[in-house]
Formats: C-alpha cells, structure tokens, sequence
C-alpha cells in the first residue's frame, strides 16, 4: 500500500501530497486504535497513544516536500515548551506525569461505569478528549490525535462516530472551544455539546442514505 500511496503522489503538488499523506496515516491511525480499544478490548494505555500517534504522523512533516520522517518525534512526547497564544500549555517535563494521570483516571472512570452498569460515552468521549488536548502531549498531530481517543471511546460504548473538526464551521467551533478550554484550565462541557451535535448529524446522514428512495 505505501508504494501504491507514494506511485500517487509522485507528481502532485506539494500541499496535495501532504494531504493525501495525512488522510492515508489517519486512516491507518484510526484503525489501530479501535482495533486495540474496540475489537481486541484493550485499555487507552500510554503505549496504545503512543503506538497511534507514532502511526499518524509517519511520513509527515514540515519539509517542502510535504515529507520530513517524524521517526525523531513520532510517539514521543514533545521535549520542548508551548504555547496557544500567550497561554502557556503544561511544561514539557510534566507530560509524563499527566499523561499516566489521564490513562489511570479513564480506567477507573471504565471500572466505575461497568460496576454502576451506567456511562455516558459522548460526556465520556468529550472529557477525554478535552484533556488530552489540554495536556498536549506531543510536537504536532494533538489534534488529531485527540478525536481518533474520542472516536474510539465512541465506538466503543455508543456504535458511532463524531467528525468533530472535520468541516470548516465544525472545526472553527472545535478551535473556539478547545482554546477557551486551555484558558478555563480544562473545560468538557461545550466539547460535550458539540459531540453529541456531530454524532446526532453522522446519524442523520446515515438515516438518509439507508432511507429508500422515492420514485
């Protein structure tokens, strides 16, 4: 498939590779995780983040050519600080500690859920979403990365998917909110809205097109 991938883009421009490249890794990203969390039943862990992220950027990367191996950063957390504006995001050497926070929490959440046999996977979903992105635990794809954990818990416990950030009004209120988030020091609630939004149209699209048509 990488051949086949590449013998494509061997003569497009360079922005159109970049984007074939990234559709291709997400899709493979994606695939990997839900096979993980979804299928084999495995926990979101450190490693099946790293594993995913590692996954999604191969190949990608900020060179001309739309290539620039991301095997240096791919997987890793970012060693470098950053900010959103002129807000501060946490402190490069303090992503380990959140990140083993946020996987340990979401298996008690899991654990706690089963025993109560009560979840809400879209409050769920956004929560963890949110807090990835606020931990921002890698030198790019966070994004991304943040809606294949969202995704999968999705998938998971509510048979669908939201493509939050996917469209042009979707992302922009994506951005708005994640960036208010980062200000308020997290904040899952308007994330919550704007999932249970995207799923209710994926629902609708998928009415539609099972739905027969009139003659």
């Amino acid at each position: 498939m990488e051949k086949l991938v590449l013998k494509d883009m061997e003569f497009a421009p360079n922005h159109i590779v970049r984007s074939m490249r990234e559709v291709v890794q997400h899709a493979a990203a994606f695939y990997h995780i839900v096979t993980s969390f979804v299928t084999n039943d495995m926990m979101i862990s450190e490693e099946l983040i790293k594993e995913t992220h590692q996954i999604l950027v191969n190949g990608i990367g900020s060179g001309s050519a739309g290539f620039l191996s991301n095997k240096e950063h791919g997987g890793s957390y970012r060693t470098e600080d950053v900010f959103v504006g002129a807000m501060a995001l946490p402190k490069a050497n303090t992503i380990p500690a959140a990140m083993r926070s946020m996987v340990r929490k979401l298996e008690k959440d899991l654990d706690a859920a089963v025993k109560l046999g009560r979840l809400d996977p879209f409050a769920l979903a956004a929560e963890y979403c949110d807090r990835f992105v606020n931990i921002h635990p890698f030198r790019d794809g966070n994004g991304r990365m943040c809606r294949l954990v969202l995704n999968a818990i999705l998938i998971k416990y509510a048979g669908i998917v939201a493509n939050v950030g996917e469209h042009d009004q979707s992302r922009d209120e994506y951005l708005d909110i994640a960036r208010e988030s980062t200000e308020v020091g997290g904040h899952a609630g308007a994330l919550g809205s704007l999932v249970l939004t995207e799923a209710k149209n994926t629902l609708r699209r998928m009415k539609a097109k099972l739905m027969p048509k009139k003659s």
